[in-house]
């Protein structure tokens, strides 16, 4: 597989020690070749046919029949009910009181910091596209927002919208699919 173009990035100098090397990489944005446009349109969605068999054409009408499709396929089927929830949990091994002490102990910068150096570098976490070579090299000045965020996260139970956006890219499962059942979801990224 080919790999991008990249131009290297720096720090501005502020507060953040300068680096003769580049700190990452981010892709050059080029014109496209007519190659890489034509695989496009490969991917691209022409038409899609309704459950009652009618074939859709207008982009408007493929994107909310494919949104329709899988906002179905992946509501949750979650009752609610305790009676679920209980049979569910039903043998399964419970947490020593220690345990579970550690794991509810609030998040350190230091844990935090521990689990930064262990991701692997060249790959971005987010739609935001910052790599892991990013966080590490501005840690000491974005460290403790970081940390803020993940605190308040789990005080309220669910992290900010900008952390659960995610991009989906529906993939064909054969040739050319006409039918939201005939493509594949990938999640690009949940964060």
């Amino acid at each position: 597989m080919e790999t991008p173009d990249t131009t290297p990035v720096q720090g501005d100098g502020g507060d953040v020690d300068m680096v003769d090397e580049p700190v990452f990489k981010v892709p050059n944005k080029r014109k496209k070749t007519s190659l890489e446009q034509k695989n496009g349109q490969k991917r691209f969605i022409h038409a899609v046919r309704t459950e009652s068999g009618d074939l859709l054409s207008e982009s408007t009408e493929i994107r909310k029949q494919t949104v329709s499709f899988y906002s179905k396929l992946y509501s949750s089927e979650w009752s609610g009910a305790q009676v679920v929830e209980d049979s569910f949990l039903v043998g399964l091994p419970k947490l020593s009181e220690r345990a579970a002490r550690e794991l509810d102990r609030e998040l350190s910068l230091e844990e935090l910091h521990e689990a930064l150096q262990r991701m692997e570098n060249g790959r971005a976490s987010g739609i935001d596209g910052l790599p892991a070579e990013f966080y590490k090299a501005f840690w000491a000045v974005i460290g403790q927002d970081v940390l803020d965020v993940l605190r308040d996260s789990i005080l309220r139970g669910e992290l900010p919208l900008s952390c659960r956006r995610a991009v989906l890219t529906l993939l064909p499962k054969k040739g050319r699919p006409d039918t939201p059942e005939e493509l594949a979801p990938r999640l690009t990224t949940v964060h």
